[in-house]
Parts: structure tokens; C-alpha cells; sequence
């Protein structure tokens, strides 16, 4: 997965990160999130370990939706997206 500008992502917590700058003067991160957490251009919190702020997977705009209008749970929410993005 190549990380965008602009783009949403859920993290292996559950949370939807939006990604809101990029970042010109490290040479480890790319990325900034509005969780105010940085990224490699793979989502990568740690370049070292797996953790829970590494982006998963892009949000699906029809799903945040229905999400955020409290159509769906998030559970709902997250399973859709494994759906998605696992096949």
C-alpha cells in the first residue's frame, strides 16, 4: 500500500488516521497523520516494530460515511473493510 496526501487509513488499532502533511525534512518518514504520528510512504509508524499505529489498509468514502452518519457500528465498519481489502 502506497500512502497519500489527503487520504484516510485505518491503523491496526481501529482508528481512522487522515493524512495531512508530508514531511521534507526527515529521512526516515514521509507522511504526517492528524493523530500528529508520522509515516513511511509503505504507513509504517515504526520502521523497526509492527504496532498498532501502522496503517492498514485505505477507508472505503461510501463506509466512513455510513460510519460517521452512525448507519453501521464500527465493527461493521472494520469488518467491511477486511472484506475489502482482503480479497
Amino acid at each position: 500500500m502506497k500512502i497519500e496526501l489527503g487520504k484516510r487509513y485505518i491503523n491496526a488499532g481501529g482508528t481512522v488516521v487522515k493524512i495531512i502533511s508530508d514531511i521534507v525534512d526527515s529521512p526516515f518518514y514521509d507522511y504526517e497523520g492528524c493523530n500528529g504520528l508520522s509515516y513511511t510512504k509503505k504507513g509504517r509508524f515504526s520502521r523497526i516494530y509492527i504496532t498498532q499505529s501502522d496503517l492498514i489498509c485505505e477507508v472505503n468514502d461510501r463506509l466512513y460515511e455510513l460510519y460517521l452518519t452512525e448507519q453501521i457500528s464500527k465493527k461493521y465498519f472494520l469488518l467491511e473493510h477486511i472484506n475489502l481489502w482482503s480479497k
